[in-house]
């Protein structure tokens, strides 16, 4: 591991392990045999896909943003297409906007981007430890389940099961948070 996180650089080869099972889920973990896989255990070859994954929705997040900036600013709609040389691919993807000193719009997003290398690890520790947190979802009093809205702590739990950050990040950031 560097110090621009884990997943950044190619890692030497690892002891066979089949990854016939293995799938990338929507949310970026990996699952194998129904169970959540850290990134680093991942084969090379899956590895790399996920890395790709991972870079594709943070781009696509990026060109989301610089496009409602675009827009924002009163730009013809018919222009942007022909400046930024697109070809009916702009993005249509609503994201929520970076917060000012933050790399990520979410916990999640940001632990993407120290997993690809984009941040460093003490910028990844500060970010996590600074970020204004939302409350967790609640249950209606008769169902158990809870869905989490953008920005929860859960996120940070979701970064360390999915292998986007380590153990050591998550309790260094948790214990900064409350002590």
């Amino acid at each position: 591991m560097n110090e621009y996180g884990k997943f950044s650089q190619l890692r030497p080869a690892q002891a066979a392990s089949d990854a016939s099972d293995t799938v990338i889920s929507k949310a970026g973990f990996q699952i194998q045999d129904g169970e959540p896989m850290p990134l680093e255990s991942l084969p090379d070859r899956v590895h790399d896909v996920a890395v790709a994954v991972i870079r594709a929705r943070l781009a696509g997040y990026d060109a989301a943003r610089a496009y409602a900036k675009l827009s924002d600013e009163d730009l013809s709609r018919r222009d942007i297409p022909r400046w930024t040389r697109d070809r009916g691919q702009l993005p249509r993807v609503d994201v929520l906007p970076l917060a000012d000193g933050f790399s990520g719009a979410t916990p999640y997003e940001i632990c993407e981007r120290y997993a690809v290398g984009e941040i460093d690890r003490d910028r990844l520790i500060d970010e996590l430890t600074r970020f204004p947190y939302v409350p967790g979802g609640t249950t209606d009093g008769y169902d158990s389940l809870i869905v989490d809205p953008p920005g929860t702590w859960s996120e940070v739990s979701d970064a360390e099961c999915g292998g986007l950050i380590d153990e050591q990040v998550y309790e260094e950031v948790f214990t900064a948070r409350h002590g």
